[in-house]
C-alpha cells in the first residue's frame, strides 16, 4: 500500500473522501462510489463510503487503493485503525450492494489512538518469559469471537449495540498488543463471556451447545458447499498471487 496521494502534485491531490483503485493485469480503473473497509471490521464506522476517481499519474498501479492525503484524519485510520504498512483493504463497487448504502447511514469512525508506552513486561529478559507473557495476554481471538456471537445474537443492529461497541474497542487494543504492550484483561470481557451459553452454528463449536443462527453468517454457512468454496478460493488465490506476477511457460 502506497503513501497518501503518492505521485500527485500538491494542486492535483485527491479530496478527502476520494480514492483511486485499479484491478487485475488489465488495470481496469474503478470510478464512482465504492465501499471500503478492512479486517477486523467490528465497529459500525469501519465501513467507509468513498468516491473513486481516475488519476492518470497513478495508472501504472494495479490491485491497490491510493487514499487522499487531505482531511483531518487519514481514511485508512478510520477503518479499524489501519495504516499503509501492507494492510489489505476490501473494496466493493457492486451497484446492487451500493444501492442499499446511503451516505447518511455511514457511522462515525471510532477513535483508534494507540498507547505509546508499554504498560507491562515480563520480570526477566529471557525469550521464553516474553513468549509465555505474550501467550497469556493474547486474547484477540476470544474477544473477536465474543463480538461475533453477541452481534449475531442481537440481530441486524447488533454491531451498534453498546456491548458490541465495547468489545470492538477491546479488539482494537488486543490486535496491536504485541506492538504497544497494552493488553485486555479478562475482567473487561468476563460479563460478555457469561452471557453466551449457546454457540451459532457457523463457529462450528461444541455440537451439544450449537443453534442455527438466523443471521446472515448462519444462512451463508448453511448455503455454501464448503469443499466447493475452498477449491474456488484456492483457484482464485493462485490466479491473483501467481499468474499476475509471473510469466508461466
Amino acid at each position: 500500500m502506497h503513501n497518501h496521494g503518492q505521485g500527485l502534485s500538491r494542486e492535483n491531490r485527491m479530496e478527502h473522501a476520494e480514492a483511486m483503485s485499479s484491478i487485475d493485469s488489465l488495470a481496469e480503473i474503478i470510478e464512482g462510489k465504492v465501499v471500503v473497509t478492512r479486517n477486523p471490521c467490528t465497529h459500525p464506522g469501519d465501513i467507509r463510503l468513498l468516491n473513486c476517481v481516475d488519476k492518470p499519474e497513478l495508472r501504472y498501479l494495479f490491485n491497490v487503493v491510493v487514499f487522499s492525503s487531505k482531511g483531518y484524519r487519514p481514511q485508512c485510520n478510520m477503518m479499524s485503525g489501519g495504516d499503509l504498512d501492507g494492510d489489505t483493504y476490501f473494496v466493493a463497487w457492486d451497484k446492487e450492494l451500493l444501492s442499499y448504502i446511503k451516505p447518511e447511514s455511514i457511522k462515525e469512525p471510532a477513535d483508534y489512538s494507540k498507547s505509546l508506552l508499554v504498560k507491562e513486561k515480563p520480570d526477566s529478559d529471557e525469550l521464553a518469559d516474553y513468549f509465555t507473557f505474550y501467550l497469556q495476554r493474547d486474547v484477540l481471538g476470544i474477544v473477536s469471537n465474543l463480538w461475533l456471537m453477541l452481534a449475531d445474537k442481537y440481530g441486524q443492529e447488533g454491531p451498534c449495540d453498546p456491548k458490541c461497541i465495547k468489545l470492538s474497542h477491546m479488539c482494537s487494543v488486543a490486535v496491536d498488543f504485541a506492538k504497544h504492550g497494552e493488553c485486555v484483561s479478562e475482567k473487561n470481557y468476563k460479563e460478555f463471556k457469561e452471557e453466551i451459553s449457546m454457540f451459532p452454528d457457523f463457529l462450528e463449536r461444541n455440537k451439544d451447545k450449537t443453534f442455527c443462527s438466523d443471521g446472515v453468517l448462519g444462512h451463508l454457512y448453511r448455503d455454501i458447499n464448503s469443499e466447493q468454496a475452498l477449491l474456488q478460493f484456492i483457484d482464485n488465490d493462485w490466479q491473483n498471487s501467481i499468474s499476475l506476477q509471473y510469466s508461466l511457460d
